[in-house]
């Protein structure tokens, strides 16, 4: 059987931890190697929400459901 394309949206808020200028040949492709620490991250699939991590607002959502509502209920939040 066919099997449907969907689009997959990612945001991402990062900062870069080291971000060297990378190397470079002529004639050969050019890699920028670099690392990052994601603080905000978001996935959009077909539409629908499938995860959203948070970790400077404490919101952990999978499926639109929220992870961590006991935990800011038990912490008077």
């Amino acid at each position: 059987g066919r099997v449907q394309q969907v689009a997959l949206v990612t945001f991402l808020t990062v900062s870069f931890k080291k971000n060297p200028l990378g190397t470079y040949k002529q004639h050969d492709n050019a890699e920028f190697p670099a690392s990052f620490s994601a603080t905000y991250i978001k996935q959009v699939l077909d539409g629908e929400e499938i995860l959203e991590l948070d970790y400077m607002a404490n919101i952990f959502r999978v499926n639109g459901e929220d992870m961590l509502e006991t935990y800011r209920q038990n912490i008077g939040g």
